[in-house]
Parts: structure tokens; sequence; C-alpha cells
């Protein structure tokens, strides 16, 4: 069972930041296989269009948005003040096994 299975994350929770992450780091590879898999998870079109400016976008919850949060903060992990401000985030919004299978 996956890690993000066992601390109970939701797929559709969990397939954005799989995304997200290959996007920072500029992964063509990662990005093709991960969107194949979201999409067979049930992500939507619309969604994965728009996740690169999920900051500035309706489509994504505030479960969602700490946890993309903190994977941008720990992927990019020199900004120390994102990274504070993105674990504060997600305290307020995730158990701690959640925060440990996003990181």
């Amino acid at each position: 069972m996956p890690l993000t299975t066992a601390a109970g994350l939701d797929r559709l929770l969990v397939e954005p930041i799989n995304i997200r992450v290959p996007q920072l780091s500029a992964c063509a590879y990662c990005l093709s296989l991960r969107t194949r898999a979201a999409l067979r998870a049930g992500e939507t079109v619309q969604r994965l269009g728009v996740l690169s400016a999920w900051r500035d976008t309706e489509p994504f919850s505030s479960r969602e948005r700490a946890a993309l949060a903190l994977a941008e903060a720990t992927t990019h992990p020199a900004d120390a003040g994102a990274r504070s401000s993105a674990y504060a985030e997600a305290r307020g919004v995730l158990s701690d096994d959640e925060i440990s299978a996003v990181i």
C-alpha cells in the first residue's frame, strides 16, 4: 500500500502533487508518466491545465492548496520563509501522517 494511501490521502489530492513536483524540476518523462496516471485516477483535464497556476485558480480545495504548497516548499527547500509558511498552513488542514506522506 502506498504511503499516501496509508496516511489517508485521496488519489485526487495526491495526483496534482505528483505532477506539480516534476513541473518544478522540469522532468518531461515524469510529467508524461504522472499525467497519464492522474487522468486514469479521475483527475480532470481542466484542473491539470491550471495546475501550474494553482494559487490563482478556484478548483483546488484548502487541503489541496496546503499539500501543493508543502510539496513546492520541499522541492525547493532553499526558501526557508516559504517552507515555514507551507508547514504552518499544512498543519492547519492535514494530519501529521498526511504531512509526512506529502513530503
